[in-house]
């Protein structure tokens, strides 16, 4: 996600951060790089982390994945994501 007041490697490191010490945002706050990066608070961060969450799972409700369906299978000799030819 494109956002003006952060950078990719930002982003990346921010998630980093939050899979390591499991979304303890005073924890991450804490571990956050001011020499490297601009200097964060725990609610820009948290901020940024939910805002790229809720957009990707939006996005993924968006997009359906296609998978055949039970009965068809069942119906036709296929188990559910194998297709007999």
């Amino acid at each position: 996600m494109q956002d003006k007041d952060w950078t990719r490697t930002e982003t990346d490191v921010l998630f980093d951060l939050c899979r390591r010490f499991e979304l303890k945002f005073l924890i991450i706050h804490d571990r956050w790089n001011n020499i490297l990066y601009p200097d964060r608070s725990v609610e820009d961060l948290k901020e940024r982390y939910y805002t790229i969450c809720t957009t990707l799972e939006y996005v993924s409700i968006e997009k359906p994945i296609h998978k055949i369906p039970r009965a068809f299978g069942r119906l036709h000799g296929t188990s559910e994501g194998s297709a007999s030819l």
